[in-house]
């Protein structure tokens, strides 16, 4: 057996799987990105149904209101 080709053999493989390493924490990296641009625009929708249920209850005391002066006429 050729001791060389093994060792070239041998180069190449750890040279591939240092490149899927450094792929694999590419992956990890965009991954956790992800996650927290998702997280980001959750936070936001809760706000955003927050201020919706504000706005509805405001609209309601602001209805109760007129229909009472209604009321009174």
């Amino acid at each position: 057996m050729d001791y060389s080709k093994l060792e070239a053999k041998g180069a190449d493989i750890e040279t591939k799987m240092s490149q899927k390493d450094q792929e694999i924490e590419t992956l990890k990296q965009q991954m956790k990105e992800m996650q927290e641009q998702k997280q980001k625009e959750s936070n936001e929708i809760e706000e955003k149904y927050k201020e919706i249920d504000e706005l509805a209850k405001k609209f309601e005391r602001m209805e109760k209101y007129f229909n009472k002066l209604d009321e009174e006429k």
